[in-house]
């Protein structure tokens, strides 16, 4: 499944999310430039919550009822851009690209790629990044 959402210039406020027909899926929130907060939503009604914690340097995932979904933190990497999320009991996936690249690889256990995104031009407009699964 292919999913398209648009850069944000001031990276606040709502962008919609895309299906390959440029039919509407969803949106994401992004709550404030300021802070670091974001919801995302199908066209249903919310589906997940998103907050960065400052002291913690990690993004704290929530369900729409609250229940904690998992925790995305940063992992240090000379020519890399490594980050993990630990999905508890559904396991941990670890999310990649290689240095200066906007491509990104989430891999499962036995560093089985379970989704990719990057970051395309001339979709929608400059900045549109599908999300594969």
């Amino acid at each position: 499944m292919e999913l398209y959402f648009r850069d944000n210039f001031f990276n606040a406020g709502y962008t919609e999310i895309m299906n390959p027909n440029q039919e509407q899926a969803g949106h994401l929130d992004l709550k404030s430039v300021f802070g670091s907060s974001l919801d995302v939503s199908d066209n249903k009604g919310l589906v997940c919550s998103g907050k960065f914690r400052m002291l913690t340097n990690r993004w704290d995932i929530t369900a729409a009822d609250g229940r904690h979904l998992g925790v995305l933190r940063a992992r240090f990497s000379f020519f890399s851009k490594k980050y993990e999320y630990d999905a508890g009991s559904r396991g941990t996936y670890d999310v990649s690209a290689p240095a200066f690249s906007q491509e990104y690889d989430i891999s499962g256990s036995g560093g089985r790629i379970v989704a990719s995104f990057r970051r395309t031009s001339g979709w929608f407009s400059s900045g549109a990044i599908p999300v594969m699964k």
